[in-house]
């Protein structure tokens, strides 16, 4: 039996591959981004809507479930955290007003999980307050507190945690509603875990256009001689930033005084200078005289494994981002989450290359038919802002057995 969906902030299409999957109908979707709409048009032969706030209550259709990701960057630590006061924030508005205009048997919303403490828990408050209240007190929150959930669970290697907020029409039964909220209180304790067994989403071979530069294979060279002497010497590798140029007092503390956070990071790079001067100061001095090793790639932000006596570990041994705060370092057992910012796509440390579009896409749940976006900085900003698919179908999969949908 099919059901009908709106897919608002519909971006690539996350929740609708899900509800598809499910045996769904897409009866409207909406999205600002004009390249988003266009990958959708292409992938589901539907158009949606450019403006949400220019779409009349007469034009919206019924449906059974209404689902949105709504922007996240008024709420994410990685933006400004204005919330409500953001513009995006406002738009949660939105959603209540097509809820509203559709009587849809399921909502489904998908955010950040700093969303939760966002304005000192504030923020989640009101929303709460706000869904229980449309529609005249219509809607049941089956997840009072949110459902964190996490590609990790379901087999695929990305750590993004997100948060999903699933509330029921009251027309369903009590019985039903009760059920599916014993069914997720039993999953946070069982079920939603890291698994030991992910999927391999790399390719074999990729065109030559993926690999690094020659200029930054060097900046990596020269932070890998770093970890080889620390690892030759028994060294720790630090779990703080480790900032080349502020090492042996290079860079001034003028500026951050008001800054506690690098402040704190400047001290603890002076002591390690400090005791083990004598160790690092050859390498220090040919790092800092390197073209190009200033700024975010002289910081080495090392996430990885701890590594064991006759097993070194290099940057060929780690996934590895460059981001405004520096060169991030994860171990190879899954990925760090993706972004819209193109430039920290990770990178593959063994095959000195970029993830492709492609792999990003198997990352976030995308079948192998998916039809990307000719330009891979546009499709790495759409996999990097996307819902994951595995997530959405762990959500209302029960949801469809209950016959709820």
């Amino acid at each position: 039996m099919s059901f009908r969906f709106i897919d608002l902030f519909c971006g690539v299409g996350g929740f609708h591959l899900a509800m598809e999957s499910l045996g769904g109908k897409c009866v409207m979707a909406c999205d600002i981004d004009e390249n988003c709409r266009k990958v959708y048009q292409k992938n589901y032969g539907i158009t949606p809507f450019a403006d949400i706030y220019q779409i009349p209550n007469n034009k919206i259709p019924m449906c059974d479930v209404l689902t949105g990701g709504f922007p996240c960057q008024a709420f994410s630590r990685a933006g400004e955290s204005e919330g409500f006061g953001d513009a995006r924030g406002n738009l949660f508005f939105e959603i209540l007003r097509i809820i509203k205009a559709s009587s849809p048997k399921v909502v489904l919303l998908e955010n950040v999980k700093h969303l939760m403490n966002h304005d000192s828990g504030k923020t989640w408050k009101k929303i709460k307050s706000e869904l229980v209240s449309m529609n005249g007190g219509a809607y049941d929150i089956i997840t009072p507190d949110p459902l964190v959930l996490n590609p990790l669970f379901f087999g695929v290697p990305q750590n993004r945690e997100r948060l999903f907020i699933l509330c029921v029409n009251k027309k369903v039964s009590q019985k039903k509603r009760n059920m599916l909220k014993e069914y997720f209180e039993h999953a946070r304790t069982t079920t939603l875990k890291r698994t030991n067994k992910y999927i391999n989403v790399l390719d074999a071979k990729t065109p030559p256009k993926y690999q690094i530069t020659q200029d930054l294979g060097i900046i990596f060279d020269v932070w890998d001689d770093f970890l080889r002497i620390l690892q030759r010497n028994n060294i720790d590798i630090p779990r703080f930033p480790v900032m080349a140029e502020e090492l042996a007092g290079k860079g001034s503390l003028q500026g951050t005084a008001n800054c506690e956070t690098r402040l704190g990071m400047i001290k603890k790079n002076r002591e390690f200078y400090a005791k083990h001067h004598k160790i690092i100061k050859s390498w220090l001095g040919k790092a800092l005289r390197t073209p190009g090793f200033l700024g975010a790639k002289s910081i080495l932000e090392y996430h990885g494994k701890h590594p064991t006596p006759g097993s070194p570990i290099l940057l060929k041994d780690c996934y590895i981002q460059l981001r405004p705060s520096g060169i991030r370092v994860s171990h190879t057992e899954y990925f760090p989450t993706l972004v819209t910012i193109t430039s920290q796509v990770p990178i593959i440390g063994k095959s000195e290359r970029w993830m492709t579009p492609r792999e990003c896409s198997r990352l976030q749940g995308f079948p192998a038919n998916f039809v990307l976006h000719p330009s891979d900085g546009v499709s790495y900003k759409q996999f990097g802002n996307s819902v994951n698919v595995n997530c959405v179908k762990f959500v209302l999969t029960p949801v469809k057995k209950l016959q709820i949908i």
